[in-house]
């Protein structure tokens, strides 16, 4: 009886089944408006219950990448030793924005995910 009442809601679109990566033999059920939170569905790290780790590591293989080219750009400069190391230097905000403009990534990240 429970199936048929949650098959009617889901048909008045009053309720909505999420994939959930903690519970990945359960049906979870929400209000159908909501978006579930990260923790439901694992973020942009995961598609479908599955960790893409592809996705991981090109977003690795980028960041690496960025890092070592501020790294090559300090060096090659001509000012002392601290203003290279300041320029070696990358916030995550500034990490963010370069991965963001690359746009390899189908899901919106933020500057958290980065770090």
């Amino acid at each position: 009886q429970s199936t048929r009442i949650l098959k009617a809601l889901e048909s008045r679109k009053l309720i909505k089944t999420v994939k959930s990566v903690a519970a990945a033999r359960k049906k979870v059920y929400m209000l159908y408006d909501l978006e579930p939170d990260q923790s439901v569905t694992g973020g942009a790290w995961y598609s479908d219950q599955e960790f893409e780790s592809e996705f991981v590591e090109v977003l690795n293989q980028q960041c690496y990448k960025y890092l070592e080219e501020k790294k090559s750009r300090a060096e090659k400069s001509r000012f002392d030793a601290a203003v290279k190391l300041n320029m070696a230097f990358a916030s995550s905000k500034e990490i963010w924005q370069y991965i963001t403009e690359l746009g390899i990534s189908k899901v919106k990240l933020g500057q958290k995910e980065i770090e």
